[in-house]
């Protein structure tokens, strides 16, 4: 039978990455392949709970992997990364894997096998492989000697050397292709369309990790300029980030409301909801952006970022630069009397499980 390895180190985060990663393994599943999922935590029932694909991840073989974890000290972070990286190589450099995915901001190697790795920024080429590119160093002899043996070490700890990349928004390939990395090439995530439009009601949400890079600040200080509506972040806290959801709702107007849940556990709250005020500006596609348009919502998002990406390639909703602008398009979509959820539903297509699918299957 044929064989296929997936490598996720942190699967707590539960975000879009681990559904990502799920559906790498149920396609693999689904052409032929005995599937051995590499992470750090293995819970069929919570994925089933989440996603619906607890089933996939039953099926999976299991081996666990340890968690970069760095102590207090922070210094040689790059150095760390590429040793723990370098354990990671070691425990499958004898793999029988006919194939090798790697579905989380990592980049390994394995020696000999096709191997195919998921950006979702391009930081993420130096996450586990070492340090970032050495403009970062600016104007300091220190650093640039430190960047310059850290990438000496990379090359002779790690040797990447990967298949092909798959980015998930057009800003990451460019980043790519700027770099000199010509195996990249756009890959939509898979997202479900597992919610329905319901009847709307004048409400905005937004659902998500409770973490700093989705600036959450934003979408208090416009609940905060639109008193009369109601505002509700749907979420789950993130244990990567002790105290801060304490911190960023200690202010929150009453007009905001959190819920901690997945919406998985109450859909009504995404197929009821007239607008999706999306605030993070990372490069990569929310999921949870995604499926609120296939639940009708009209979504409003950043230009910049993977929110306006989406806006751009759905062809609905509106894109903000300002607060000031953010405030007034939630109000004009809120008041909206002509859209229909039924269409807008329909936009989201293009980034379904089937069409990522489909992708992947063509590289088996």
């Amino acid at each position: 039978m044929k064989k296929a390895l997936v490598i996720h180190p942190r699967f707590t985060v539960y975000g879009g990455g681990e559904i990502l990663c799920m559906y790498v393994c149920k396609t693999l599943q689904e052409s032929g392949y005995d599937v051995t999922l590499a992470s750090d935590l293995y819970e069929p029932d919570r994925i089933e709970t989440m996603y619906g694909l607890g089933s996939t991840m039953k099926n999976c073989d299991w081996t666990q992997i340890p968690v970069f974890k760095p102590r207090l000290i922070r210094r040689m972070m790059a150095v760390r990364r590429m040793f723990y990286a370098r354990k990671v190589v070691d425990m499958f450099k004898d793999t029988d894997a006919d194939i090798v995915f790697s579905t989380q901001s990592s980049i390994f190697s394995i020696p000999n096998r096709r191997m195919y790795h998921f950006l979702y920024d391009i930081a993420d080429l130096f996450r586990y492989g070492g340090p970032g590119p050495l403009a970062l160093a600016g104007n300091s002899w220190y650093w640039h000697l430190y960047y310059w043996a850290a990438r000496r070490m990379r090359s002779t700890l790690l040797k990447p050397s990967p298949t092909q990349f798959f980015v998930l928004g057009t800003k990451v390939l460019e980043d790519l292709k700027m770099n000199g990395y010509d195996n990249s090439s756009l890959i939509y995530p898979p997202c479900q369309m597992r919610f329905q439009p319901d009847r709307k009601k004048k409400y905005v949400l937004q659902a998500c990790r409770i973490v700093p890079q989705k600036r959450l600040e934003l979408f208090i200080e416009i609940a905060k300029h639109l008193p009369q509506y109601r505002f509700i972040i749907a979420g789950l806290d993130s244990p990567l980030h002790p105290g801060y959801r304490d911190k960023l709702f200690a202010e929150a107007p009453k007009n905001l409301f959190y819920v901690e849940t997945p919406l998985r556990s109450q859909p009504g709250l995404v197929e009821k909801a007239k607008v999706y005020l999306y605030t993070g500006i990372e490069p990569g596609i929310g999921i949870a952006l995604v499926e609120a348009i296939g639940a009708g919502c009209i979504p409003v998002c950043p230009v910049e970022g993977g929110g306006g990406e989406v806006v751009r390639a759905a062809k609905v909703g509106f894109q903000y630069r300002t607060l000031d602008e953010a405030v007034t398009l939630v109000r004009n979509a809120l008041e909206d009397t002509g859209y229909r959820p039924e269409l807008i539903r329909e936009q989201a297509r293009i980034f379904s499980p089937e069409v990522f699918q489909e992708r992947i299957k063509q590289l088996l």
